[in-house]
């Protein structure tokens, strides 16, 4: 029999305890005297929890796919990718709802998403796709610039030993890779993240070479694949090897959450800035301190859930008496102003009491605590921030808001004005006096579509102008500028400035046809200095009339015609070579070339 004083006794006798309670179904424990550290080891984590509440959900993925086939991806690259990696958990039963699916996400806002998940037994083999592969997700997110990981977990709540035997055998883990690296690569998604909790005690060498196995095969067989991990916010029982696992894997994903969790002995804040014995600030410093300060490996993961117990008192962190609920920060934000949101000073949160069959504490995360911790992980040069997950803000704005201030902080130029000398455009605006301020970014496009605009051009600090000598006679084209700073971080886009080089040395002009060659649709512009009758028309290549866009008075201006590549009625035109022609009153005809592919 092991020393009840030693660790492994302690762990025999939780064990035996453990096996007690789901038999007799009192699980989880309540009310009973717990040894040191026992709880923080044993409890079951906010992933492994949702998990099993939702076991057996039906999830119409259908449904979430057909919204997505309808809607149009916009350009890539993005405009303004973060600089920041920023990873979010979508669980399988946010695919598809009929409140949410995966379209709502801001992609524009995001780098990866690690789809949760699939199941692993304890040989290695998958038991549970929950979906997997969904090629049209994965589709929707690359068009958006976004990658998408697998994650694979071992549901084990109740301890039963799955981890430990799948860690402890080579051949096991061996079948776990080759299964996860073909359930990746056959859904053309671009790599794993693996979520392995509550880490089974004496295998702590058995998971660095297990993630060193699963690293060098995925970017082995799958080139610029990322491998990923989700890590403890606290290693209670000193079973994770941070600093060999961060030389190993792509990116580790710190749960910074659950600090006072389901079935604890006190309310209190999930993810406390400060205060209490461990906090986000100390998880930080840990994982800086045991890393080495390897700092593009650490992504700092937050809650968009908080939990709800039923306690004692309504006094703040009061000793609970039963398990909490979870509530998704959509449920909480509501429940919040329906009782009073109130906010700790202590760890930088927000909370409320309210009364059902006795008083109930809530503590929750919400943007004004989530952008603190945002701050923590700038100031800390961490990777990026993540959030476990994706959907549970529902259709609200305010986190994305939180995020995007984190990604962009600096104030966007303004006063922005354009001028036309010739056949330049000269931008002109206001000077900042930013302390972070690095430089600016010039964005160009021919329609008035920011998120479609492309970068022609980065200017310093000490500069607010610039002079595009690209521009095209005829063609009106818009401006934005964004500032950058020090950090990389990039502002919002400037009020957009137009301008439209016009030739002003003859009585009327049609300019070269935009975009030529063209496919589906093409700009013809001309610009009159004087008023008159005017005739626009489109020819073969024999000469043959095919359509008349213009025909009548038009007066003194500038004029854009889109045109659609079909007849007087209405027939596609074949492709091959046609001419356009402008003239006014009894003037030359003006004629340009245009060639149409399919």
């Amino acid at each position: 029999m092991p020393d009840p004083g030693s660790a492994r006794g302690w762990r025999s006798v939780h064990g035996l305890l453990l096996w007690l309670a789901v038999a007799l179904g009192t699980w989880p424990l309540q009310g009973q005297i717990r040894p040191l550290g026992y709880a923080q080891r044993e409890r079951s984590s906010i992933h492994m929890l949702e998990l099993e509440a939702h076991r057996g959900v039906v999830v119409d993925y259908a449904r979430a796919d057909s919204i997505a086939a309808t809607m149009p991806p916009p350009p890539l690259p993005r405009a303004f990718a973060p600089v920041k990696e920023v990873v979010g958990y979508l669980p399988y039963w946010k695919y598809s709802s009929d409140s949410y699916n995966y379209t709502m996400l801001d992609y524009s806002l995001l780098t990866q998403i690690n789809y949760f998940c699939v199941e692993l037994d304890s040989a290695g083999n998958i038991t549970d796709h929950h979906g997997w592969p969904r090629t049209e997700f994965i589709s929707f997110a690359h068009a958006r610039g976004i990658k998408v990981k697998l994650c694979a977990t071992i549901p084990d709540i109740y301890a039963t030993g799955k981890m430990a035997a799948l860690l402890n055998s080579p051949t096991y883990r061996q079948r776990a890779i080759d299964n996860l690296l073909a359930a990746v690569r056959d859904a053309g998604a671009d790599g794993v993240d693996i979520d392995f909790e509550p880490m089974p005690a004496g295998q702590k060498a058995n998971m660095v070479t297990f993630m060193r196995d699963l690293t060098d095969a995925f970017h082995t067989n799958i080139p610029g694949s990322i491998v990923t991990l989700a890590m403890p916010a606290v290693d209670w029982g000193g079973d994770w090897d941070y600093s060999t696992l961060a030389d190993i894997v792509d990116g580790m994903f710190i749960m910074a959450y659950d600090y006072h969790w389901r079935g604890g002995p006190t309310a209190g804040p999930v993810s406390p800035l400060d205060g209490f014995s461990r906090n986000v600030t100390w998880t930080v410093n840990d994982y800086l301190t045991k890393t080495g300060n390897d700092t593009a490996k650490l992504i700092l993961g937050l809650p968009y859930y908080g939990y709800d117990w039923p306690v004692k008192s309504s006094a703040k962190y009061d000793s609970t008496t039963g398990s909490a609920s979870a509530r998704i920060y959509t449920v909480a934000y509501d429940m919040a102003r329906t009782h009073g949101r109130l906010w700790d000073q202590v760890s930088s949160t927000p909370w409320f009491n309210y009364q059902d069959n006795g008083v109930r504490q809530v503590w929750y995360d919400d943007s004004l605590s989530l952008s603190m911790k945002y701050e923590l992980a700038q100031d800390s040069d961490l990777a990026g921030v993540g959030m476990w997950a994706l959907g549970f803000d529902g259709d609200r704005t305010e986190l994305w808001g939180a995020l995007a201030n984190y990604l962009r902080r600096i104030p966007a130029p303004i006063d922005l004005v354009a001028d036309m000398v010739d056949q330049t455009v000269e931008l002109r605006w206001s000077h900042s006096d930013e302390e972070a301020l690095t430089y600016y970014r010039v964005y160009r496009y021919t329609l008035p579509l920011p998120e479609s605009a492309h970068l022609i051009a980065t200017i310093q600090k000490d500069s607010t102008a610039y002079v595009d000598s690209g521009a095209v006679y005829g063609v009106t084209f818009y401006y934005w500028v964004s500032a950058v700073d020090t950090l990389g971080n990039e502002s919002e886009l400037s009020a957009s400035v137009s301008a439209r080089p016009r030739d002003q040395s003859q009585p009327y002009i049609l300019y070269q046809i935009y975009p030529n060659p063209f496919r589906g649709i093409t700009l013809i512009l001309f610009d009159l200095s004087e008023a008159g009758n005017v005739r626009l028309s489109v020819y073969d290549l024999r000469g043959a009339l095919v359509r008349t866009l213009v025909s009548g008075y038009r007066g003194e201006d500038s004029y854009t015609y889109p045109f659609l590549p079909v007849d007087a009625a209405g027939r596609q035109l074949a492709a091959g070579i046609y001419f356009v022609t402008l003239r006014v009153d009894e003037g030359k005809p003006d004629m340009r070339k245009m060639v149409l592919l399919r």
